[in-house]
């Protein structure tokens, strides 16, 4: 059974543990000090988090995990209509009931369904229908951040007649439209190398190509519109974003989807990867979007390189393309030590109507040693973060909550700032899975050294036993502090990130007989990081501490001979460990989607217990429109219907017959690494063990 325990105590008794060797007070960790980290409430550890009880279920008597079948679950949709898995009226009036499911009983979803929910009347794609205020303001020209998509202008100058996507020229002709410019991406079928970071796994499929084929902005609207971003999951959080930023977009429309769906997901990276062969078109609006990408990135001198064309003069000054596209030649002017340049360029812009109090201020100083103060907005975005940091003003830690999600990637970054804000952005940013591991170690070692001895926020102190874990003078500490920091972790949400960070130290302990006792723990770290060879490692070392922990790390390295072994033996590892019933039924869920040689006596041991039913379940149409998706090689679509079968909770939290279905999917159009990975996020909540995390 899993022993339960507060995750910050365990993180206290490491911190006093390495304080009475190392001495310096500002190592110490106290437990009054060390509350759970404010993490978004769709980024909480799933037992943290509300739930809303799946509705009743009927069970039928026999075990049967194989081919997608279809099942439902009311979602909400507009007041006095039945709707399909995409909105529309269904052609036999919306009854449920007239198959069977996958249970063996009838599906108890039959009738009508009453749907109570508000209509899509909200901004989809700024955030607001999501009620995040820390939203990221929209790249997306005004006009299209309604379902209605109303093809406007970029600069939001008033459409005349006939409306487009496209620009007037220097001689004031219509010009191309967005995305529209023939070979600007060259091949189609090229790949170009994708972004990494966000992923806890290093394994990737390579993206197939045609990802987005015969689907019509229409249809990618309807299936983001379902899709959850950021998602709760971190290989579909990667997943996704490789996806949105693959291919060439056929039109503005597709353009302007994809890039707030970026948005809204914090990738800042992918939209600058998806918006960089474009930007050579001479489009004014597409270049001023991917200048305000690169600075996100952290790529200024990319960004200065940019050539933004010439704004219409009926752009409108609110618009934020219109703002990024004069400010950003004023930020560049200023940076290059330009200070009247980037003067002259600014009152040009606030001629034009321009209004940005921190780029006024700042220039200000800059070009006349004016000593005003420039304003601290509420809510960050990436002109003002780059103005702030030009007039070096100090930034508290508590922006990194209302920074844009495509501005915590460079804030993490970012070694210039105060330690406390690079921390609280790094691990914000690993809650919602668009930092990886590897540069939230990189904050933790670079910003712990400049920490106060009265910092005790919970990421301050976890970045002081992070660093002092490297100099612990034993394994017995090392792996304490490994413990202390997983359980943390786990409490703030940012588990699979930090087992990422902490994974070089962790293979190293492998090695030594002394940390055995700490074998699950380390079994844990390894798994999380996708580091099956140390996980392999542990397990040899630690003896029945570690004795279930095979079976899962046989789920994401099918090759391995132990791996094989591992299956062979997995109903008396079963048997000795007290695998729960619903465990073992997931189990095998995730190995039959995956076409693993599940043996005959694991399937009878399951078959011994009831079959679960808990979980989510998507709206009906969502599981036959994944299974055509996916036999048809449609892989964009197949990725954004996976993350609508799951639901808000992501693998962890979907019933078994849509997550079987899901990695199922994946593995059909390609994506292998993804579908095993999926399968273990969907085991490893649930997965018992007795450690202190």
């Amino acid at each position: 059974m899993q022993v339960n325990r507060f995750g910050c105590g365990a993180l206290v008794v490491a911190g006093v543990v390495l304080c009475a060797w190392l001495g310096p007070a500002s190592a110490q960790v106290e437990r009054r000090s060390l509350a759970p980290l404010d993490v978004p409430q769709d980024q909480m550890p799933r037992e943290q988090m509300p739930r809303t009880p799946a509705p009743a279920q009927q069970q039928g008597g026999g075990q049967n995990y194989g081919g997608p079948q279809e099942y439902g679950q009311p979602q909400q949709q507009p007041q006095g209509q039945t709707f399909d898995g995409y909105g529309q009226p269904p052609a036999n009036g919306g009854g449920y009931g007239d198959g069977q499911n996958q249970y063996g009983g009838q599906d108890q979803y039959g009738g009508q369904d009453q749907y109570g929910g508000q209509g899509q009347s909200q901004d989809q794609y700024g955030g607001q229908q999501y009620g995040d205020p820390g939203a990221p303001t929209s790249l997306t020209p005004p006009g299209l951040d309604g379902p209605s998509y109303q093809q406007e202008p970029a600069y939001g100058e008033q459409p005349s007649g006939q409306q487009q996507y496209s620009q007037p020229t220097y001689d004031g002709q219509p010009g191309p439209s967005y995305g529209d410019q023939p070979g600007i991406y060259g091949d189609s079928s090229s790949s170009a190398p994708q972004a990494s970071y966000g992923n806890p796994s290093n394994e990737q499929s390579p993206m197939p190509a045609g990802v987005w084929q015969d689907v019509d902005p229409q249809e990618i609207q309807r299936l983001l519109t379902e899709a959850k971003l950021p998602s709760s999951s971190p290989v579909l959080s990667t997943l996704i974003a490789r996806a949105l930023a693959a291919d060439p977009p056929q039109g503005g429309q597709e353009t302007a989807l994809r890039v707030s769906a970026l948005e809204r997901a914090g990738r800042a990276a992918e939209i600058a990867e998806l918006l960089g062969p474009a930007s050579q078109s001479g489009d004014p609006g597409i270049s001023a979007r991917y200048g305000l990408a690169l600075l996100a990135a952290g790529r200024d001198q990319e960004a200065c390189g940019v050539n933004l064309g010439q704004v219409p003069p009926s752009a409108r000054p609110d618009s934020a393309v219109t703002q990024a596209a004069l400010l950003i030649p004023v930020y560049c002017a200023a940076l290059q030590g330009d200070a009247q340049g980037a003067a002259q360029m600014l009152q040009a812009a606030e001629q034009r109507g321009v209004k940005s109090p921190v780029a006024s201020a700042v220039i200000g100083q800059i070009s006349q040693n004016r000593q005003d103060r420039p304003p601290v907005p509420g809510t960050l975005d990436v002109l003002d973060y780059v103005f702030l940091r030009l007039g070096k003003v100090a930034l508290p830690a508590s922006l990194a909550e209302s920074a844009n999600p495509t501005l915590l990637y460079r804030i993490a970054r970012d070694s210039e700032i105060s330690p406390e804000l690079r921390l609280a952005a790094a691990e914000r940013g690993a809650a919602l899975h668009i930092i990886d591991g590897a540069i939230l170690r990189e904050a933790y070692e670079q910003a712990a050294p400049q920490l106060g001895k009265e910092a005790s926020a919970p990421y301050a102190l976890r970045a002081k036993l992070f660093a002092n874990l490297q100099k612990a003078p034993s394994a017995a500490y090392r792996a304490e502090s490994i413990d202390a920091l997983l359980a943390s972790g786990k409490d703030a949400g940012i588990e699979f990130e930090l087992a990422e960070a902490m994974a070089p130290e962790n293979a190293k302990l492998a090695q030594d007989p002394s940390a055995a006792k700490f074998a699950e723990t380390g079994v844990r770290v390894a798994i999380l990081a996708g580091d099956d060879q140390s996980a392999w490692e542990w397990i040899e070392r630690g003896g029945q501490a570690a004795r279930s922990w095979p079976l899962l790390v046989a789920v994401g390295d099918p090759f391995s001979p132990r791996a094989g072994a591992a299956l062979n033996s997995g109903a008396e590892i079963a048997s000795q460990t007290g695998l729960p019933g619903p465990v073992l039924h997931r189990l095998i869920t995730v190995l039959d989607a995956l076409n693993y040689d599940v043996p005959i006596p694991l399937w009878d041991m399951a078959s011994k217990s009831e079959q679960p039913s808990d979980g989510y379940l998507p709206e009906r149409g969502v599981l036959t429109d994944l299974q055509k998706a996916s036999e048809d090689g449609e892989v964009g679509k197949t990725v954004l219907l996976v993350a609508a079968a799951l639901g808000p909770d992501g693998p962890a939290g979907a019933n078994l017959l849509a997550l079987g279905d899901s990695v199922r999917a994946l593995q059909k159009v390609g994506l292998d690494a993804e579908a095993r990975r999926l399968g273990f996020e969907a085991l490893y909540p649930r997965w018992p063990f007795h450690g202190k995390a």
